[in-house]
């Protein structure tokens, strides 16, 4: 059921993506795992987490980038954060609204708007445990599927705040 859920959020992931926007050349690419590192995914090892090394659950790119942290155990639980860059606002903003139409059937419940986050959020607990949110040209989508699932949406707003903040103002890379 988890693999089948995962399968239709990477689906749900890519709904309204017109593929690479053409400003994809000058931008620089986006690494996700210096978005969500490993000790912020998992503070002090509370879930055992470790990097997911598939090509799929870890990835760079400017236009998309993914990295997840998983359990070992299964059903493999993950914590992760997606970027998709679009080549403008208005794409981006047509995308989160078509994923916000089909996050009531995957995740079992109504998705709960998150106020002060980009310029649309939205949660979606349930089965899915996912942070839809929409912030300029920038989809965020941070999964967290550990610990205790009242604390899930606060988690995930956690760090969908730091990783917005980190793509406004990314670190200098040392030449």
């Amino acid at each position: 059921m988890t693999k089948t859920l995962t399968c239709i959020a990477l689906l749900l992931a890519a709904v309204g993506c017109a593929g690479p926007s053409p400003k994809s050349a000058a931008r620089p690419p986006i690494d996700a795992c210096d978005l969500l590192t490993l000790d912020e995914a998992d503070p002090q090892g509370a879930n055992a987490l470790s990097p997911v090394g598939n090509a799929v659950d870890q990835s760079v790119g400017a236009d998309v980038a993914k990295c997840s942290y998983g359990t070992v155990d299964l059903p493999v639980r993950v914590v992760s954060v997606e970027v998709r860059r679009f080549r403008d606002a208005s794409a981006a903003q047509s995308a989160q609204r078509s994923a916000r139409g089909m996050l009531r059937s995957l995740a079992g419940e109504e998705p709960q708007a998150v106020e002060g986050l980009g310029e649309d959020a939205a949660w979606a607990g349930g089965r899915l445990c996912q942070l839809h949110a929409q912030s300029g040209d920038i989809r965020l989508i941070v999964t967290v599927e550990v610990g205790d699932e009242a604390g899930r949406e606060a988690r995930a707003r956690e760090i969908a705040v730091r990783a917005l903040a980190r793509l406004a103002a990314p670190p200098k890379k040392a030449a």
